[in-house]
């Protein structure tokens, strides 16, 4: 068996290590990410089944704690209409506190209920302890004593056991609802009798005439908020759960824990504790967490975050009424109390996974010798076929599979052997084709260059005078050259667009434009035969989205077609109009057709077939009475096919013909211009560039490097007589000599050229420090798709296709000249 550089390599090492390694590192790989999946699988399953019980816990919390915020104001409520109903007599401060006592039975969250007239006078009845009830009026019922009395079970009255005076007008509770005039929530106060915080809900009683009768009022001490929250923290909730409130302006109002809310100095001055002062931990940290993730407002909702390097759960709720209460509820839960448990599952995991990796590995060791010797054999024969080696033996040897699979595998290389011999025949006919085509555009395009260099030349008497009889014919041979310059680049064209080298530039055409641009080509041969040009395009026609310059190319063959084929006085009409859809043709998208009809000599029904064949003419005898090559319809049709369109005729015989171009019309496409011009357009620049002045003395020197002696006397000659002093050489090598030792202004450069090409020349030019800013004018006749790329990418300053005009060349020069020498 033949020894391939690989398996030496593979000798280096065990045939176990070769298996058991790979296949050790896969099952690590895989355990380890199922491992972090599960991990993260089951984060997320904590996240939501944290939030979900943090939602419901929180949800829990708010609906009892605002059940007990509405409970005093329920309770004003219905004191308010009992006084206006009448069923209540505020001036009678003992029926009001039997009244107040009986509520307070039934309602022992509430720590007092009471009323102060206009006048300062106040009844008050509640629990002072647990299950210790009192009273407290002025008497009289005005600003002044302010006796206390302690209350049986019954409501009896005991005697008097304190006394002081008293006036409800300077207190908290009675001023904010005086001001507002309606049911509002007092600041948090001290609650003098018990020594704790406590709020109160104050409504005002007014009558319809809005006189103010008094002012009603139920107490609710802090601390029963905080036995609330411990209760619900130990008995409703199995985690380890702290809740706080607090005010927006952080302070603290009451929590789940024993840490204080609040502290009194030795002056009685009660000081509030904010939470991020808090004694508690817990509370401590949370607040400032909360506090971080938004100086401004503290944010609501769900969060998870880092305490001591331990993450946690919040729920942030907020606690508001119609009557100015604004608190925040935050509820923290360590997040071990739900990962606990899937910590332990997940450790469980890993340790099946590993014994299951264990296991595998021994499975595949034992394995491993009878699949290893088939399956590097057949990897032999692979690598055999991928090197071209197709009579490489293929054994069978093995399993019944094995065997099966030598077989499959012996017909597939049979097929790809086939299979490569087709391409490679297509390749070498694709690129014998390529070749062809450069080769027959470099030497068509060379001699056309010399003809219509010294035809330009003679025009321009650079070799002297010339009469009216020699300018006429040197006219026609300009105008043969011209046509069949025009022949090459329709076979090119044709070329191209079966290849599938061309690339359409779509842009935003005008219908009219386009059509009347066409036409103003063919008027000096239809004013030659007298033939009338007409036109008939709507003036509102929107603009389609073609290639202006092909669909232009395509209008000008026919139109070319049209005159040549009509006889003298006779007519030819463009028409363009959006075609109407009918009911079958609703999925298509609207199309704009343009028109061309003639009264020439009309094509018969049976030659109709032939026409958009290449190189196939209706009249093909020596004797026939139009030229042409056939090329011109078939280019047309390509041009419209590439857009998505199609083309048609109708034609009669003797009267006439008709070729319709029916393009697709699509309103909302974005047109994408083109960042850079084509070349056409670039010579157009120059063409319309301002004029610039010719060098006035031979100071110019440019080197012309061309294998082509006709061309280089053609270009030599002229741009000598404009003033420029020229060095020549017909090779690339020579050329980068000449040019590093008289450092010309400007270098001119054949692509193709004996010892060394232009492009590998220009490329060694640029790597010449003293060189790389002289001008470089590329010149090729090849005209393929990306020699202006090639050129341009090397180093060439512009480039110019053969048979180049040689006052162009001359105004490139210039140009390159005036933008060296420009600031």
């Amino acid at each position: 068996m033949r020894a391939f550089p690989f398996h030496r390599r593979l000798t280096r090492f065990s045939l176990l290590w070769v298996i058991t390694v790979p296949f050790l590192i896969q099952t690590i790989l895989t355990i380890a990410f199922i491992g972090y999946y599960s991990l993260r699988t089951s984060q997320k399953a904590i996240d939501d089944l944290a939030q979900r019980l943090m939602e419901d816990m929180g949800d829990h919390a708010q609906q009892e704690i605002e059940r007990r915020l509405m409970l005093p104001n329920r309770i004003n409520e219905s004191n308010r209409v009992a006084i206006l109903s009448q069923e209540l007599d505020w001036t009678d401060p003992d029926q009001m506190a039997r009244h107040f006592l009986s509520q307070s039975y039934g309602f022992q969250e509430l720590d007092f209920i009471y009323f102060a007239n206009a006048t300062g006078g106040t009844v008050l009845a509640g629990q002072q302890m647990p299950g210790q009830w009192i009273v407290r009026q002025n008497q009289p019922f005005e600003a002044g004593p302010y006796y206390t009395y302690r209350a049986d079970a019954h409501g009896v009255q005991l005697p008097a056991i304190n006394t002081q005076n008293y006036d409800a007008r300077t207190r908290p509770w009675y001023q904010a609802a005086r001001r507002e005039r309606q049911a509002v929530w007092s600041p948090i106060y001290l609650f003098n009798s018990r020594q704790t915080l406590g709020i109160s809900a104050s409504l005002p009683v007014l009558t319809t005439e809005g006189q103010l009768l008094g002012i009603l009022s139920s107490d609710l001490s802090l601390e029963n908020l905080n036995q609330f929250l411990q209760t619900l923290t130990s008995v409703d909730y199995e985690t380890a759960t702290t809740v706080y409130l607090m005010e927006r302006s952080g302070d603290l109002i009451a929590s789940s824990t024993d840490a204080p809310t609040f502290s009194i100095s030795e002056t009685s001055e009660v000081k509030r504790i904010p939470a991020v002062e808090s004694q508690d931990e817990l509370i401590r940290n949370s607040s400032q967490q909360l506090q971080a993730l938004n100086p401004e407002t503290i944010l609501l909702g769900h969060h998870r975050l880092r305490l001591n390097q331990t993450a946690h759960y919040f729920q942030v709720n907020r606690l508001q009424d119609a009557q100015g209460l604004d608190w925040v509820m935050v509820l923290v839960v360590p997040e071990a109390e739900f990962t606990q448990q899937v910590k332990e599952s997940f450790k469980i995991t890993i340790i099946l996974f590993s014994f299951a990796g264990v296991a595998s590995i021994g499975f595949g060791w034992l394995l491993y010798r009878g699949l290893l010797s088939p399956i590097t054999r057949l990897c032999h024969e692979a690598h055999a076929l991928t090197q071209g080696n197709w009579d490489f033996p293929i054994t069978s040897e093995g399993s019944r599979e094995f065997e099966q699979l030598s077989q499959a595998f012996q017909i597939m290389r049979q097929q790809a052997k086939d299979l490569n011999e087709a391409n490679q025949e297509l390749a070498q006919a694709t690129r014998l084709k390529d070749e062809f085509l450069a080769n027959m555009s470099h030497e068509l395009r060379t001699p056309l260059n010399a003809i219509l260099g010294m035809t330009e030349g003679l025009q321009e008497k650079i070799f002297g005078d010339v009469n009216e009889q020699q300018l006429k014919a040197l006219g026609t041979v300009e105008k043969s050259a011209d046509h069949l310059l025009a022949l090459i680049n329709d076979i090119l064209d044709v070329a191209k667009i079966e290849s599938g080298n061309i690339t359409l530039e779509y842009s935003g055409v005008s219908v009219q434009q386009l059509c009347r641009s066409s036409l103003t080509f063919v008027k000096q041969q239809a004013l030659k035969k007298s033939i009338q040009l007409q036109t008939h395009i709507p003036p509102h026609l929107p603009d389609v989205c073609v290639d202006e310059i092909r669909i232009r190319q395509a209008l000008l063959n026919l139109l070319t077609n049209a005159v040549k084929f009509t006889p003298e006085g006779g007519t030819v009409t463009i028409s363009a109009a959006m075609i109407a859809l009918t009911e079958a043709d609703a999925a298509r998208p609207p199309h704009l057709r343009i028109a061309i009809a003639d009264t020439g000599i009309g094509i018969a029904p049976e030659n109709i077939s032939k026409l958009f064949q290449p190189f196939v003419q209706v009249d093909s005898a020596l004797n026939r009475k139009y030229e042409g090559t056939g090329l011109g319809l078939a280019l047309v049709q390509k041009i419209v096919e590439l857009h998505g369109g199609q083309i048609g005729l109708t034609s009669e015989l003797g009267k006439g013909s008709c070729f319709t171009i029916d393009l697709p019309y699509q309103p909302d496409v974005a047109i994408a211009l083109p960042a850079a011009q084509s070349s056409g357009a670039h010579d157009s620049e120059l063409t319309h560039s301002p004029a610039i002045a010719p060098p006035s003395s031979p100071s110019i020197l440019v080197l012309l490097a061309e294998d082509n002696s006709a061309n280089v006397a053609t270009i030599s000659s002229y741009l000598t007589a404009k003033g420029y002093c020229l060095l020549c050489t017909d090779n690339g090598q020579e050329a980068l000599d000449l040019a590093l030792f008289h450092h010309p202004d400007v270098l001119v450069l054949d692509i193709q050229m004996p010892v060394m090409d232009g492009l590998a020349a220009i490329e060694k030019i640029r790597q010449q420090p003293s060189l790389r800013e002289v001008p470089i004018i590329a010149l090729t006749a090849l005209a393929l798709a990306g020699d202006q790329e090639r050129c341009l990418v090397v180093g060439a300053d512009e480039y110019l296709s053969k048979p180049v005009q040689l006052k162009q060349l001359e105004r490139v020069i210039r140009k390159l000249l005036a933008d060296r020498r420009a600031p």
